[in-house]
């Protein structure tokens, strides 16, 4: 039985192509979601509201710590629409 290394090789380098292929849509994918405009209210508003703002305009999920992190506390907030970026 002859083993064709020439065909391996390529086999892989094809392989290597296509998942640096889905590595550079799935990068660009998340920094367009990081450009999003979300609208948040105005004045005194609880950062767990700004999580479900976010959560509610956008198809992602925040996740945290609650023993960590207190996201009772009130942050003001001046101008209502801002990039995703920005926010977080």
């Amino acid at each position: 039985m002859k083993i064709n290394y020439k065909r391996m090789l390529y086999a892989g380098i094809k392989n290597c192509k296509m998942l640096l292929l889905l590595s550079f849509l799935l990068c660009a994918g998340i920094v367009s979601a990081q450009q999003q405009v979300i609208q948040l209210p105005t004045g005194k508003v609880s950062i767990q509201r700004i999580f479900q703002e976010i959560e509610k305009q956008t198809n992602l999920s925040i996740d945290y710590n609650q023993s960590r992190f207190n996201n009772s506390r009130q942050v003001e907030i001046q101008t209502p629409s801002r990039r995703l970026a920005d926010i977080l």
